[in-house]
């Protein structure tokens, strides 16, 4: 399986009436995933332990791993029970489900905040201990400083840097393999410069915490308008999905996958609440696909060295100023961000990404590489948020 992994989140429970496994799995291979989110199983709702194995067998044969999303290994479960009650209860997920070959890990929880931190890290301590050969996922919120204390305050940190440190303390005192967060403001309605800007704070903060402590950097995105965020058109999914992996990301979730009721305003999520495709679901099968067969390859091969910003800087990015590999950039229509990101494999060959970081507008401009890429230059045009990579054998 490839390096970048591809999820959504999925709030369906086993056994829903609406949901045909099989054609369900078949759905996420259409829409590029390779590692979905299962639906939600409960022990303590009573659902079938064989049809959520079904699940798993379907999506073995057709070479997906999963995320299993079982209440029993929530962190929430553990604050709700007490540790002896939280344990016997992982280990019975982990004997029902950690066997099968599709297993990736077990989804330990979402957005903790400071007064559920300690309990977050225990409860992962717990899973991993107890499936110590899998990577198991815990999603984080993001940081978020709107003038106001309220997210400081929630996730009991002073600004971005005590953030970043706490994150880098919960991975390496649970041996975290999997660092990820949701954000959405890159969608928002109202002030969009402003929300884009703490798009890429984020992007920045999660990058860096990852790379303290080896592990995999996640990022969840927007795929279903809610609240003050627009319903993303093509152009947003192409731009949230490149510039994410343009900044080191390794893991994309969307969210989410199923509309299941009219609270929050959520409208026109991939499968609606007649449980019909919509057009978000062709916007999003055709992007995912795209970076799947296109792309992937690459960055399997290379690996992330940085990314910084040209022409307009974003969320405390560095500007690039020029590289010895990559000269310098010449616009020829439409001067707009760009994000440019350095990747080199283990023979020390050299990858640039070079990215539209416009999710409206088109750019048209020519590279110019230095030596070790043989002093070539390309000229092209970029639509919205599409990246281009550069690297010559």
């Amino acid at each position: 399986m490839s390096k970048i992994k591809m999820s959504f989140w999925n709030y369906v429970h086993t056994g829903n009436k609406h949901i045909d496994v099989e054609k369900a799995v078949a759905d996420w291979e259409d829409l590029g995933m390779n590692l979905p989110m299962s639906f939600h199983f409960s022990e303590r709702r009573g659902h079938n332990k064989q049809l959520f194995i079904k699940q798993l067998d379907e999506c073995y044969k057709r070479g997906m791993q999963v995320i299993v999303d079982d209440e029993r290994t929530d962190f929430r479960t553990l604050e709700k029970l007490g540790e002896e009650e939280f344990r016997k209860g992982v280990q019975r997920a982990v004997a029902d489900f950690a066997f099968h070959p599709a297993v990736y890990g077990f989804h330990v929880g979402d957005e903790p905040d400071g007064n559920q931190w300690e309990i977050a890290k225990t409860a992962y301590k717990i899973v991993l201990e107890n499936a110590p050969n899998l990577k198991h996922f815990i999603n984080m919120l993001p940081y978020w400083n709107d003038g106001d204390d309220s997210f400081q305050n929630c996730l009991k940190v002073e600004d971005e840097n005590g953030y970043c440190e706490k994150l880098t303390k919960f991975c390496k005192e649970t041996n975290t393999k999997i660092l990820s967060y949701d954000y959405y403001g890159q969608c928002s309605y109202f002030e969009p410069e402003k929300y884009k800007d703490i798009y890429f704070s984020n992007l920045r903060i999660f990058s860096e915490a990852a790379k303290n402590t080896g592990a995999d950097f996640y990022t969840t995105l927007l795929s279903v308008g809610h609240w003050s965020l627009r319903v993303p058109t093509e152009d947003d999914i192409r731009w949230q999905l490149f510039t994410a992996i343009a900044c080191g990301a390794v893991g994309i979730s969307w969210f989410f996958l199923y509309e299941r009721n009219l609270d929050g305003s959520f409208r026109n999520a991939p499968i609606d609440l007649f449980w019909k495709k919509t057009q978000t679901y062709e916007y999003l099968s055709r992007q995912c696909n795209i970076a799947k067969e296109y792309y992937f390859k690459h960055f399997d091969r290379f690996e992330f060295l940085y990314a910084k910003h040209y022409y307009k800087t974003y969320g405390g990015f560095e500007e690039f100023t020029g590289d010895e590999d990559l000269k310098c950039i010449e616009f020829k229509v439409n001067p707009s961000p760009l994000i440019i990101s350095k990747f080199k494999d283990k023979d020390g060959k050299i990858m640039f990404a070079v990215t539209n970081n416009n999710a409206k507008e088109p750019v048209s401009l020519t590279i110019h590489f230095g030596e070790k890429l043989g002093n070539r230059s390309r000229y092209g045009w970029y639509a919205p948020g599409q990246m281009k990579v550069f690297y010559w054998d």
